[in-house]
């Protein structure tokens, strides 16, 4: 007997559907805090852990005085197994891991405590390890996030820009363009005022300089009649490396003698306090946008999503909080695994100078080969076309004159030299492996020179016999020598 389910199970199953759903979605925001919190936690055990956390100086790893166990090894020891809590994996809403990512939270509380009790107690060695991978993992969040970047501008570009085939005005889209390269010039002016107070601040001056170079390349590239991308993206794009350049520049160690910002004395002050506070958050922000933005990631997005499907990928959101927990990590230290830092300090150093340029300069090359690359990819398509149709006419014109040739030899009583048929075919096959690899340049003549045959005349009442030696290969020199010679006796 076959059991039908009547449209009240139906209806009942979508409503448990619908419910999972939102609360697998509610559940992204509560990693976010959790997030958020843990960084908190992990500054207040970096700049006040020794003092409040005397306790732990019992602990064998931690030797009395030992100020390292509260600074970068304390930091790293938060971050140990943190976002790796969570399950991998899920597909379905009905599937028993997507409750343990939506729910469970007294449990997974317990397993969050204890992931951050255990690495204060595991050997010192393994922290350095950690520590090696965090860098590597932090590089990776860099790269995520770029493509998260990149994905963000071009559903801007498509939202807000209009096509040849649409009716949209576009004025909203030209606004934000115009305002994007404003302020992306106008940052670079306020960058030369705040960070070249004199002419012998030459690393600053280059580096400004070559970020308002790469904001008019990548103007100009959009502009270009073969690209034609518009102004949007590249403003925005601009926007993005000239922050990145602000913040490198940011970073580098307050000597005094290229910053006219005011340098705090006092730990403490509210400046200070505050500029921490929201270097936090937006770091934070950053890292839950792109944690949640986990189509960029995904290399398949043209199959349909069914109701019972997980709304986002769980495997790339805790990945991507795993690798931002990295980051996090190395911007408490300032990449610096065995040198205590500066109270209210976040992400300064030479070492993070560095990495966040050569963070600006990938994300600008990156942007550029991705608006030149269709063009270049379009015009090789089009010569392989081209080619593909001249063999096609070679091939038709050998065929043709290789016809012509056994009609002629028919009439006088000739075949068609092998030798001359397997030239043909050997350069056809050229032709052929020169299209595979792009060498059309080096190819060889396409149409080869086939042998005209004329007709022979008898002497004049004279009887002519002609002989024809066939083809045939020498055995000691191994050459191969032509049948179309041919002999005239006279009888």
């Amino acid at each position: 007997m076959i059991k039908v389910q009547g449209p009240v199970v139906l209806y009942q199953d979508g409503v448990h559907e619908a419910a999972r759903r939102r609360r697998s979605l509610r559940a992204r925001y509560a990693y976010g805090l959790i997030f958020f919190a843990t960084n908190l936690l992990a500054w207040f055990v970096r700049d006040y852990g020794a003092k409040l956390l005397r306790g732990l100086h019992h602990v064998p790893v931690c030797g009395a005085g030992d100020s390292k166990c509260f600074q970068s090894g304390g930091v790293l020891r938060i971050f140990f197994w943190v976002m790796f809590a969570t399950t991998f994996g899920t597909r379905k809403l009905h599937e028993v891991r997507n409750s343990w990512h939506s729910g469970c939270w007294i449990l997974k509380f317990l397993v969050y405590a204890v992931s951050i009790i255990i690495p204060f107690i595991v050997p010192n060695i393994f922290i350095q390890l950690y520590g090696e991978i965090a860098r590597m993992g932090a590089g990776i969040f860099l790269i995520l996030q770029l493509i998260s970047m990149s994905h963000f501008i071009s559903w801007c570009n498509k939202r807000w820009m209009p096509d040849s085939q649409s009716n949209q005005c576009g004025l909203f889209g030209l606004f934000l363009s115009t305002i994007s390269f404003i302020a992306s010039f106008a940052g670079i002016a306020v960058l030369y005022v705040l960070y070249v107070p004199n002419s012998s601040c030459a690393f600053n001056i280059f580096t400004i300089t070559w970020t308002a170079t790469l904001v008019a390349v990548m103007m100009a590239v959009s502009l270009h009649s073969k690209v034609n991308e518009g102004l949007l993206s590249s403003g925005i794009m601009g926007l993005y490396i000239v922050f990145l350049c602000w913040s490198a520049l940011h970073s580098e160690p307050q000597t005094g003698k290229c910053h006219t910002r005011l340098i705090f004395a006092n730990d403490g002050d509210w400046a200070t306090i505050v500029s921490f506070i929201i270097a936090i958050c937006a770091i934070v922000m950053a890292t839950f946008s792109t944690g949640i933005d986990t189509r960029s990631f995904q290399f398949r997005n043209d199959e349909d999503q069914l109701e019972d499907d997980v709304p986002y990928s769980y495997e790339i959101f805790h990945i991507v909080f795993a690798m931002g927990a990295m980051y996090f990590a190395m911007l408490f230290i300032n990449w610096e695994l065995n040198h205590p830092t500066r109270k209210w300090s976040i992400d300064v150093g030479w070492v993070s100078t560095w990495v966040k340029i050569i963070n600006e300069w990938f994300a600008a090359s990156i942007y550029v080969w991705r608006l030149i690359s269709p063009v270049i990819l379009r015009k090789q398509a089009a010569n392989n076309e081209e080619l593909d149709i001249l063999i096609k006419t070679t091939l038709a014109a050998i065929t043709q004159n290789i016809t012509c040739v056994n009609q002629m030899s028919l009439e006088h009583s000739e075949s068609l030299s092998s030798l001359q048929v397997a030239q043909a075919q050997t350069r056809i096959l050229c032709m052929k492996e020169a299209r595979d690899m792009h060498v059309a340049s080096e190819m060889p003549p396409l149409i080869p020179q086939l042998p005209k045959i004329t007709p022979f005349t008898k002497p004049n009442n004279k009887k002519v016999k002609y002989d024809y030696k066939p083809a045939s290969i020498d055995i000691l020199t191994g050459s191969l020598t032509d049948g179309s010679e041919r002999k005239q006796r006279t009888l």
